[in-house]
Parts: structure tokens; C-alpha cells; sequence
């Protein structure tokens, strides 16, 4: 076995070369299979195997044209030097050694394919898994400075026979450092989904024995990706061809020749951005095909033209988030440091460019000490792909008109047996509409402008609506003030809130819902008789220029002149809960925030069903009937915000149940 090291009085003569301890790799000058033997290359490659395969080249744009006695030798300023015999230096480390000047240095050829400059006491000058050229071998670091905007990069041969620099290369994204690309040229032919925060993922190739580990180190701004392999074997690598797939690769003893294990890009819509804007590639798929997410249609009949909004986003209260499960998230993010879950949701919503978000707690330093990860998109999405359902992460669209509401519904039922099981799990009754909505009439009443039978106040987002409505099957002689979801079938209105729901009107002519000169709404009939009126839950009264809003969430305001919100509908909530709508238990004052069931299906007045939470504790939501409980949740535990995922053909979503404790 020949000599690993290379010192100052022993320089390293061609044929020569340098093998490492265990016999693995070689270093020495090569000339590419059938080129001409004019062309000569300093390399490291895989030693005693049939097929050379060169995973370094020193000089790859500088080939020196005479083998014979070229040397490559350290130098007395402790640099490496590759030369002729007419001393015309073809590469040295001069440009990239650190710290030079004295004696004593020498190179080595690791067992791990990595050649070595160093002093005597073990400070290491230069290496060459700093300086890659197209592949990445087990043990060396691919780095990405987003501060410095550094990257390194693996850029493949020209050709099959020609090691000098070639059209394809593979890069960090140095404006975040959470992803890398493969490059032809200046043009992105494949992007790697940006890692999720794990520092340490696995992989075991079909068939395999061993494992591959990927690692994720960070250092400062400095984040570096490295594999191992879980057996020590060294016959496997990761390279940039000259063909510009980016593949993994590992030797087969039994054919003799290197297996393609991962590969990309891959056949199909792999290649970057290959479904268009907005349209998505289907990992899932026997053929990888392009899709379009919910709320989009294909725009044209190419796959590449990608795809466009059934709905304009409105911006504001009028858009949603539609969740995208297991999805390769799009190209170019924009990194948000410190920020919550909710944080980078608002941080979107607030920003109506803002077309997506991807949040992840990283639970390490992979953000540079802050544990979090909040990406934004803004404009067009590219390069989205689906998953299988174990890979991928959550992908949170922004989408306006099918607005998902979700509320908290009161049975109207009379249950057989009126006891509690303590048993038995209470499940309060969800109820989930997708609405689309396009209507804007006015949102507002004032004090100059009454609302009368067949006038409607319309919410900005178009979802809610109050106004007038008689209960299904139900005589027109009994009337109510109501917000209901607005443009769903007349069969399906799902009425949200009722004002007077004990005190129906029955002469509907002449009858209105004003606000008063002592800031207060008021119901009367024809007759002038109140039947229902804020008043009793209005603290702070009097004064003019009152206006009542119904806001987007549904929530009926009354608000003073100078914005001082007077009384609103969420804080007297008739058989449903809504978004935001608070339940409010106060154990000091022994009191709770109930909501009572219609007495039947067409009749709204209170009925003997009741739910809210157990003043005595705040602990448990309890359903009554008449006052004997009926059934309970579990104990609430001291998670302040928890989640309930639902899934259906054309939406999924999460619903977020938050605590604030107080009084």
C-alpha cells in the first residue's frame, strides 16, 4: 500500500500518487478515458475499482500538457503546488490558504477521499472538502452563509471526458439558506424543498442494508448540510453530472458498476416550476402529473401555463387560509424570523401580496437561535409539489370567496335520558358552511336610516347578513331580527343570531330597527311597541352619531361617534358560536356565557337545551337540559391553544381553540 503523505523534501513525481491508509482512494494526475493524452488533471478518485470514477479535480480549467516529471510538492510557505518541469505552475492553495508562511507543513490523503494541508501540530491550512468540484462525498459539508450570502457549490464536467467547468451546477439559496438549487446556467432547472427544521433525517434505499443520515449543522449564519452512511461504507456519493441530474449514487460489487439510487430531476413535472404558477406536481401519482389546488382551474391547456384564481383575493377580512397538506412548499420564501404560529399568519393576512405561508417550530439553532420559521410568499407560486402522506409539510394558501366558517351549534333535540354520564365525552356539535359570496351592500345602519322589513345590512366579506326573517315553514305574522349566512339556498339558511327571539313581531308592517339619540338599538313594531332593545346590556349610553356595523366574523357592533364600541351581538350569543366569539365563564362571579337551543326546529324562542362552561371550575363545558346536565367535555388541560383538523374533498382546515385566563 503506497504512502499517504506528501511533506516538503518528499514531493509527489508523476506517475506517482498518493493512496490513502485504508486503500480506498488515490491521488495522482489522470488523464479522461479516450482523450488525448495531452491533457492531464491532478485528481482524487476511487482506488481498485474497474471503473475510475474522479470525485475531485485540482487543476480541471488548466490541464497540464506534459506528464512527465510534473511534481506536486508543499512548499517552505507550508503552500501545495502543481508544476512542470519548466515550472509553470498549473494550481496551488496560495489563493485559498489562510494562514501561511513557515515550515513544517505536509498533506495527506485521508481515509475518507479528503486531502489534507497541516501543520505539524494538527492545525489544518487547506482542505480539499472545502473546495468540491462536482461531487460530494460522506463526511463533507455543503455550506450556505444567508448573511454573508456565501454558498457552496458543486458544478459538474463539461462532458464525459472533459473535468473543466460545465453548464450545471448545484447551490445553496444564499438569501435564506434553507434550500438549494441545481442551476443550468443562470436559469433554476430543479429546486430541493427547503429543509423543516429536523437536524437529523434518514434514508434507506430499497434493497439496502444500511441507512443513509443526512445532518443539518448550523454555526452562526452558517448552516451546513452533510451525509454518512450508517455501515462506514465509502462507495457512495452524491454528484452534479454533466447531463444535469443531481444524483446519489453507490457502488454495486455485484454488477460492477455505480447504481442511481435518487435522482433529479426525475421523469414527469420534477423539473422546476414545470406545473406554472400556482399549479402543483403529483408525487403521488404512478406518473407524476400537474394539478391545480382548490379555489384554481388549469389556465390553458399546457401544464406549464399553470394555473389561475376562480376568485380575485379582496385583500382583508374577505380572505381566508386553506391549508395544503404534505406539499413540497414553493420556490423563494421569504424568511420571517421571531415570529408565533399566529404571528406569521397575520404577518401574511396583513399584507395583501401576501399569496401563501408555512410556519415550523425548529426547536434548534437552524434559524439562528430563534426556534422559529415563518416563510411568505408574495405574487405567483411556483414549483409546489403533493407528498405521500409521511413527507412534505403544511402549506397555508391565501384564497378569498369560499370563506370556511365554522360555529358552534346548540342541538334543538330533546335527549331521551336527561342525566349525565360521567362516562361519556360530551362532543360539542361543529358545523362546517363553504360559502361564496359576491354581494356589498351596505354594512351599516345610522340614525338617519332605520332598517325595515326587506332591507338587509350585508357584512364587507359578504358572509353575513341581518335583517328580517320568518323560520321556515313558519307564519309570516311571526317576524324576527336575525344575521344569518348570506347567499346560501333559502332551505339552508343557517340563521347565527336572533335579537327577539321571546318576543316575535307579528304586525311586520311599519315595524324597524333603529338606533336612538341616546345611542341605543331599539325594535318596534307598528304599534311603537319596544320588542327588543340593547339598552339593558348598554353600560355606556347617550350622546349621538351611533352607527351599528355587522363586520365581517358576523359580529353586530354598536359603536359611539369617536369608535367606542358600545354593545355587540358576540357578547350575547342566542344558539351558536362563531369564529372569535368568546365564552366567558367568571368563576369569581359565579357566572357563565350560555348559549340556549331553538325550541324547535321553526321556532327560535329559548329553548330547554343549553351549553356553556362550568362557572364553578372553568374547567368543563357542560349541555344541560332545564337544569340537569346532560352530558360534558373532559377537563380542559392547561394547553392555552389547541386544534381539531377537519378534511373534506374540497377544503381542509384547522380549527383553533384558544384559552385566556383572567377572572
Amino acid at each position: 500500500m503506497s504512502d499517504d503523505q506528501l511533506e516538503p523534501a518528499k514531493p509527489l513525481v508523476f506517475p506517482n500518487k498518493l493512496i490513502s491508509n485504508n486503500g480506498f482512494f488515490a491521488l495522482g494526475l489522470f488523464s479522461p478515458a479516450n482523450s488525448s493524452s495531452t491533457r492531464f488533471y491532478l485528481g482524487i478518485w476511487y482506488n481498485n475499482l474497474p471503473e475510475r470514477m474522479v470525485v475531485w479535480v485540482a487543476n480541471r480549467d488548466n490541464p497540464i500538457t506534459t506528464r512527465s516529471s510534473s511534481t506536486l510538492a508543499v512548499t517552505n510557505r507550508s503552500e501545495l503546488v502543481l508544476s512542470d518541469p519548466e515550472g509553470r505552475v498549473y494550481w496551488s492553495t496560495k489563493s485559498s490558504v489562510t494562514t501561511t508562511g513557515g515550515a513544517g507543513a505536509s498533506a495527506a490523503l485521508l481515509n475518507d477521499g479528503n486531502l489534507v494541508l497541516r501543520f505539524s501540530e494538527g492545525d489544518v491550512l487547506w482542505q480539499s472538502f472545502d473546495h468540491p468540484t462536482d461531487t460530494l462525498l460522506p463526511g463533507m459539508p455543503f455550506r450556505v452563509n444567508y448573511r454573508t450570502r456565501a454558498t457552496e457549490r458543486l458544478v459538474s464536467w463539461k462532458g464525459p471526458e472533459d473535468p473543466s467547468t460545465g453548464d450545471f451546477s448545484v447551490a445553496g439559496d444564499v438569501t435564506s439558506g434553507i434550500q438549494f438549487f441545481i442551476w443550468h446556467g443562470s436559469n433554476i432547472s430543479w429546486r430541493h424543498a427547503p429543509f423543516n427544521g429536523a437536524t437529523v433525517s434518514s434514508y434507506q434505499p430499497t434493497g439496502a442494508s444500511y441507512v443513509i443520515v443526512k445532518s443539518v449543522v448550523v454555526n452562526g449564519d452558517e448552516i451546513s448540510l452533510t451525509y454518512s452512511v450508517s455501515d462506514g461504507s465509502l462507495g457512495v456519493h452524491t454528484r452534479v453530472a454533466y447531463t444535469g441530474r443531481f444524483e446519489f449514487r453507490i457502488w454495486n460489487s455485484t454488477a460492477s458498476a455505480w447504481t442511481v439510487v435518487d435522482g433529479h430531476p426525475g421523469p414527469g413535472c420534477d423539473g422546476y416550476a414545470s406545473c406554472g404558477p400556482f399549479g402543483y406536481c403529483d408525487f403521488t401519482e404512478a406518473v407524476t402529473t400537474c394539478k391545480c389546488p382548490d379555489g384554481f382551474q388549469p389556465n390553458g391547456a399546457a401544464p406549464s401555463g399553470g394555473c389561475a384564481r376562480k376568485e380575485t383575493l379582496r385583500c382583508g377580512d374577505g380572505d381566508h387560509f386553506a391549508t395544503m397538506p404534505h406539499v413540497k412548499i414553493p420556490a423563494m420564501p421569504v424568511f420571517v424570523r421571531n415570529r408565533s404560529s399566529d404571528g406569521c399568519a397575520a404577518e401574511c393576512l396583513g399584507n395583501c401580496s401576501c399569496t401563501a405561508y408555512a410556519y415550523t417550530n425548529l426547536s434548534n439553532a437552524m434559524s439562528g437561535g430563534d426556534p422559529s420559521r415563518c416563510l411568505l410568499w408574495f405574487g405567483e407560486l411556483v414549483d409546489m409539489g403533493k407528498y405521500p402522506i409521511n413527507a412534505g409539510e403544511d402549506l397555508y394558501l391565501r384564497l378569498a370567496g369560499s370563506t370556511v366558517a365554522l360555529h358552534l351549534h346548540a342541538p334543538f333535540f330533546t335527549p331521551r335520558r336527561p342525566k349525565l354520564n360521567m362516562g361519556k365525552a360530551c362532543v360539542p356539535v361543529f358545523i362546517l358552511l363553504i360559502l361564496s359570496s359576491t354581494s356589498h351592500s351596505d354594512d351599516q345602519l345610522t340614525q338617519g336610516k332605520p332598517l325595515s322589513p326587506g332591507d338587509e345590512l350585508i357584512s364587507e366579506g359578504g358572509d353575513f347578513v341581518l335583517g328580517f326573517f320568518s323560520p321556515t315553514n313558519n307564519s309570516s305574522t311571526r317576524l324576527y331580527i336575525g344575521i344569518w349566512y348570506h347567499n346560501l339556498p333559502e332551505r339552508e339558511r343557517t340563521v347565527v343570531w336572533v335579537a327577539n327571539r321571546d318576543s316575535p313581531i307579528t304586525t311586520p308592517s311599519s315595524a324597524q330597527l333603529t338606533i336612538t339619540n341616546s345611542s341605543e338599538l331599539v325594535l318596534s313594531d307598528g304599534k311603537g311597541r319596544t320588542l327588543w332593545t340593547s339598552a339593558v346590556n348598554n353600560a355606556t349610553a347617550g350622546g349621538v352619531g351611533a352607527v351599528a356595523v355587522l363586520l365581517s366574523s358576523g359580529n353586530f357592533v354598536l359603536r359611539s361617534s369617536n369608535g367606542t364600541d358600545i354593545w355587540q351581538s358576540f357578547d350575547h350569543p342566542t344558539d351558536t358560536i362563531l369564529p372569535t366569539m368568546k365564552i366567558l365563564p367568571r368563576y369569581k362571579a359565579q357566572t357563565a356565557t350560555h348559549i340556549f337551543a331553538w325550541k324547535g326546529p321553526d321556532d327560535p324562542s329559548t329553548g330547554d337545551i343549553s351549553g356553556g362552561v362550568d362557572p364553578d371550575s372553568d374547567l368543563q363545558f357542560f349541555i344541560w337540559n332545564g337544569t340537569a346536565p346532560y352530558c360534558r367535555t373532559t377537563v380542559f388541560n392547561d394547553a392555552s391553544l389547541s386544534s381539531l383538523a377537519y378534511y373534506q374533498s374540497n377544503v381542509t382546515s384547522i380549527f383553533y381553540q384558544a384559552m385566556v385566563t383572567g377572572d
